[in-house]
């Protein structure tokens, strides 16, 4: 897997390249990161729409967001949905 993009938790799950130039830069996000590794699938979303689904792996998630990586290049702004393979049943959470 090559490309990498964060998307951040909004009403629908907007999506965000992080490209080279951030690298390195202090990060400054509120939510604390989790390296987790989890499947996911995605869909680029376009006036209500499905544009493309894809496959990907989780590499850290928060409770703002989740920085995934892909085979494919995603366009740098957009609307995403993502489905990620949990791997248990959070009761508490569900409701």
């Amino acid at each position: 897997m090559s490309a990498i993009s964060d998307a951040t938790a909004v009403s629908s799950h907007k999506q965000s390249a992080t490209g080279p130039s951030e690298m390195g830069r202090r990060d400054r996000r509120v939510n604390g990161r989790y390296p987790i590794t989890l499947e996911l699938q995605y869909k680029l979303m376009s006036k209500g729409r499905v544009e493309h689904v894809g496959i990907g792996l989780s590499l850290n998630i928060s409770s703002g967001g989740v920085l995934f990586e892909t085979n494919e290049l995603l366009p740098p702004t957009g609307f995403i949905e993502l489905a990620i393979q949990w791997p248990f049943y959070c009761e508490r959470c569900a409701a």
